[in-house]
């Protein structure tokens, strides 16, 4: 039997079968590691598919379980608009918190100028008051 992805004959017990396609492949040309594929339990091997088959599955999956309505797209739309709202006073509140801490920052870099002030003339003061 010949591989779906080389066309290389498949030597026996170096093949996997897609359950859904019934293509034949080798182990490695299907994107199994050889060490994975001998660990594989028969159980394991007859349930496996193919990444080309994997992908058509995703694709035809439906996504919808109930029919669109004008009311559907309603709250949709009403949903939509309220998170939208929500991210507003979201970022209201975020450039606020970053105002408040800019704040902060510079209070805080006031503060720090000022103590390394008091310290160099607390020194100062220190050294003239010494007794010789």
């Amino acid at each position: 039997m010949l591989c779906s992805v080389c066309t290389d004959e498949i030597h026996q017990g170096d093949e996997i079968k897609c359950v859904k396609c019934y293509e034949f492949l080798h182990f490695n040309c299907s994107g199994l590691r050889e060490a994975n594929f001998r660990k594989m339990s028969k159980s394991l091997k007859e349930k496996w598919s193919c990444s080309n088959c994997k992908v058509k599955k995703v694709a035809t999956t439906p996504v919808l379980t109930q029919p669109i309505t004008d009311e559907t797209l309603q709250n949709v739309v009403d949903a939509v608009n309220f998170m939208s709202s929500q991210f507003d006073d979201f970022s209201l509140k975020l450039k606020q918190l970053i105002s408040t801490v800019n704040d902060l920052k510079n209070e805080n870099k006031r503060i720090v100028e000022e103590n390394a002030f008091l310290k160099k003339e607390m020194n100062v003061t220190h050294r003239q008051q010494r007794p010789l």
